[in-house]
């Protein structure tokens, strides 16, 4: 469990007939050979690699997870209106004083 995504996770809990579907499918669907897929598996959890945007979309599609669900790392944000009701948030530039 010291890998960035869970990937490798997806790809231990498959059958065997099912990897070997998906390993010959993946790098035709994301443009990507076999070799790259195992490494996207493999990135270290403190690494600043990341696996580009569009391959990452593919995966979670592919494999039926959320938006981000490959991720390890779960980020979250208040909604925009949360910080516009806050009076003390301001949002926009800062006035320099004259």
């Amino acid at each position: 469990m010291d890998e960035k995504y869970i990937l490798q996770e997806i790809l231990d809990n498959l059958t065997r007939r099912d990897f070997t579907k998906a390993m010959k499918l993946l790098p035709v669907l994301t443009g990507k050979c076999k070799n790259t897929i195992y490494g996207y598996a493999k990135i270290p959890k403190d690494s600043k690699t990341e696996i580009p945007y569009d391959v990452g979309h593919i995966l979670e599609d592919f494999f039926g997870l959320p938006p981000r669900g490959l991720s390890r790392k779960k980020v979250t944000c208040k909604h925009l209106k949360e910080f516009i009701s806050e009076p003390h948030h301001r949002v926009g530039k800062k006035r320099r004083p004259e």
